[in-house]
């Protein structure tokens, strides 16, 4: 017989949010599959909350949806980045080259130019950064909004 599930304290957040944040990067860094980002980060949220529903019996609060969502995106996040550098090596190793070659074929101007020859290497820490930044705020923006999303439809508490 399985153990009840626990119905009164605080839920253990960390479990269903490193799971749906793991999701949430893989599915993200996967090429072709990728094309559904903003589904994978709202439903890495979503994913937290059902996790949740599985082994917590009480009831899962917005706010609870809300920072479980936001846990889940901000591991999915580290793990999107951490998992697309090797992916996009792999997938179009040439990539730094094709970037010249069309930076020669056209006139750009010169801060355009810099900028393209700044973002075509992804180990740059700059570039890291700042892709690491613009992924943690689109992430925890919407797998917080798939957190409460997920808190209404599971949220009441089981007998």
């Amino acid at each position: 017989m399985p153990p009840p599930l626990p119905v009164s304290g605080p839920p253990n957040l960390l479990k269903p949010a490193f799971l749906g944040g793991l999701t949430l990067g893989l599915l993200s860094a996967l090429p072709l599959v990728n094309c559904c980002c903003l589904l994978w980060i709202g439903g890495g949220g979503l994913l937290a909350v059902y996790l949740l529903r599985q082994d917590f019996a009480g009831e899962i609060t917005a706010g609870i949806g809300a920072k479980i969502g936001f846990l889940a995106g901000m591991i999915g996040a580290l793990f999107w980045q951490i998992l697309e550098l090797p992916l996009a090596y792999l997938t179009n190793p040439r990539r730094v080259e094709q970037l010249e070659e069309l930076l020669q074929n056209r006139e750009i101007p010169p801060w355009i130019e810099s900028m393209f020859s700044l973002l075509s290497d992804p180990l740059n820490p700059f570039v890291l950064v700042g892709l690491l930044s613009f992924k943690a705020l689109a992430c925890g923006l919407l797998t917080t909004l798939g957190g409460i999303i997920g808190a209404a439809f599971w949220g009441k508490p089981r007998a």
